[in-house]
Order: structure tokens, then C-alpha cells, then sequence
């Protein structure tokens, strides 16, 4: 998920019923290069193939953009 900012991660994820593991790597691309925009979604991205998901796993992409608009992809993993 794009990591725009403490208050839109907390927020998606009490709305999507998320764990705090399935937004690791958007939390530690915020800490480590702050917000990107759009963008930040690719380095979230670059975190999980590092450390991917097993193959099968389903997988959704938030991207937030100015006015806050939002892009949604939704996808499996495969390796």
C-alpha cells in the first residue's frame, strides 16, 4: 500500500480488517524514504519481491493520489 502516511495506513487498515504484517513493508518504506506519492507504491513493491509471498497468494495494491483519489489493483502471486 502507499505509504502516504501514519494516519492513512492506521485508517485502511482498521477499514480493511489489515494485520500489522500485511502493511510491514508500507510502515518501514514511510520510516526509511517518507512519502514518495504515488510512487512509494513501487518501492513497497520492491520490499515484497524481496521477501515474497507465497506463490497463490492474493495480493491488493492501494495507490493514493492528489485529491486523494484512489487506485485499487487486485492480483495473485506468482513466483
Amino acid at each position: 500500500m502507499h505509504a502516504g502516511g501514519p494516519a492513512i495506513l492506521n485508517a485502511v487498515q482498521l477499514g480493511l480488517g489489515l494485520t500489522d504484517a500485511q502493511l510491514q513493508h508500507s510502515r518501514v518504506s514511510l520510516a526509511q524514504v517518507g512519502n514518495l506519492g504515488g510512487s512509494s507504491v513501487l518501492d513497497v513493491l520492491r520490499r515484497t519481491h524481496d521477501t515474497s509471498p507465497a506463490d497463490g497468494t492474493p495480493g491488493l495494491m492501494l495507490v493514493y493520489g492528489p485529491e486523494f483519489t484512489t487506485t485499487a489493483l487486485t492480483g495473485v502471486w506468482t513466483a
